[in-house]
């Protein structure tokens, strides 16, 4: 009788840890390439106070720099510690673009004349606090808004990433490719629903760090026990989606080293 293939690789707390780590690392990514941005294109505002606001976002970026580095290390973070800095740094990023002057903010929108369209969603971050305040929006709602979908982004990409895997697993029990477990199948659905609805939670407010660590490492255990069951593995998935690619990360390295003064 031929053994059934052992995965110690998929079945490891630290491969667990180690997707985790980079799924938190995300939102801390997305701020450092946002405030550098931001640094290197008002350093020179002269009409508001802003200065005010660029100090800060410099020991900020030093902050959030380092939290990354732990993180690649697979580091345990305390999710409030988390948490209070996606929060933080957003307040500060978001009160620049609220104390620059009209003309400092137009100038800076300026730039995207055209290319708006392109930008993905993820980088709209550099866009959206200006333009609110151009609309005199409340900055305490453009914060808080934009906390909520960093917050919420690594339970979208454990869905997404997700999503596909167990469609190709219902399309292969269905055409009866192979036998897929349907209590697997159950299961891991169960989950994404689950976490469906806690981003819809996020969404309006609802935020439980500590809660929702235990809820990412419970989706990552079942990923992976899902990965074995079905051999589609949706854990190199998920892994290869909150990978970020050298050349990618060396630009946003490139961007702070020039942000910093």
């Amino acid at each position: 009788m031929e053994k059934t293939r052992a995965r110690p690789r998929l079945r490891s707390r630290g491969l667990s840890l180690e997707i985790r780590s980079k799924a938190n690392a995300l939102p801390l990514k997305s701020m450092l390439y946002a405030i550098s941005h931001a640094l290197l294109k008002v350093r020179k505002a002269k009409k508001s106070n802003a200065t005010l606001y660029t100090h800060r976002l410099n020991t900020q970026l030093r902050e959030l720099d380092k939290m990354v580095n732990n993180l690649k290390l697979s580091a345990d973070l305390d999710p409030d510690i988390h948490s209070r800095s996606i929060q933080s740094s957003l307040r500060l990023y978001v009160d620049l673009f609220y104390a620059l002057s009209r003309d400092e903010r137009k100038a800076y929108i300026q730039q995207f004349s055209g290319k708006s369209g392109k930008i993905k969603p993820e980088r709209n971050l550099l866009l959206i606090p200006a333009i609110m305040a151009e609309f005199d929006q409340p900055k305490d709602d453009v914060s808080k808004t934009l906390y909520y979908s960093l917050y919420r982004m690594p339970f979208k990409i454990f869905y997404d990433s997700s999503k596909d895997a167990l469609h190709l697993a219902l399309l292969e029990q269905n055409m009866a490719i192979k036998s897929v477990p349907y209590d697997t199948i159950e299961d891991f659905s169960q989950s994404m629903a689950g976490l469906s609805a806690r981003m819809k939670a996020i969404e309006t407010g609802t935020i439980n760090p500590h809660d929702d660590e235990d809820m990412k490492a419970s989706f990552v255990e079942k990923a992976i026990d899902f990965s074995a069951a079905t051999e589609i593995n949706v854990v190199d998935i998920i892994s290869e989606r909150v990978g970020t690619e050298s050349a990618r990360l060396a630009r946003m390295h490139r961007l702070m080293r020039r942000a910093r003064y």
